[in-house]
């Protein structure tokens, strides 16, 4: 049996296909921010962040949108 990784590339080679990981891609990241931001939006004033369990991509989209809103969250 190949490992993930091995047949990822099989993959990409066959097809042309582009591997986009979903918690190490700036692009995952930023739009999982979008989350973050339109909470802000609606409640502005909030110092306070819960993110639930969840993969990287979303606790660092989340983190860094709602830092750059507002650096004292």
């Amino acid at each position: 049996m190949q490992s993930r990784e091995e047949t990822a590339t099989n993959v990409l080679q066959e097809t042309g296909a582009a591997l986009i990981h979903a918690y190490d891609d700036g692009r995952i990241i930023s739009g999982q921010g979008t989350v973050s931001l339109e909470l802000l939006e609606q409640a502005p004033h909030m110092d306070t962040k819960r993110v639930p369990i969840s993969g990287g991509g979303l606790k660092s989209g989340v983190a860094l949108a709602a830092k750059s809103f507002n650096p004292a969250i």
